[in-house]
């Protein structure tokens, strides 16, 4: 996976599949993708996170994508 926009669209897949009851939210927008900040709201448990600091930042998509999952878990638990 080397495109941003493949790596977003497999994060939201993923997020959504393993929590249902999860809400992604845009918390900054912006004209450019490195802009964006979103949100994960669950119940009153939230975490922020940029996907493009995730994949700028990642030496291994999939795993990147493990972290934020089991970091999202954690608070939830």
């Amino acid at each position: 996976m080397t495109d941003i926009h493949d790596f977003i669209k497999r994060l939201n897949d993923i997020v959504d599949e393993h929590f249902p009851n999860t809400t992604r939210y845009i918390v900054y927008g912006g004209d450019f993708t490195k802009d964006v900040v979103m949100e994960l709201r669950e119940g009153n448990k939230k975490l922020r996170y940029s996907p493009y600091e995730l994949f700028h930042k990642s030496n291994d998509y999939e795993d990147t994508i493990e972290q934020l999952v089991k970091q999202w878990e954690a608070i939830l638990h």
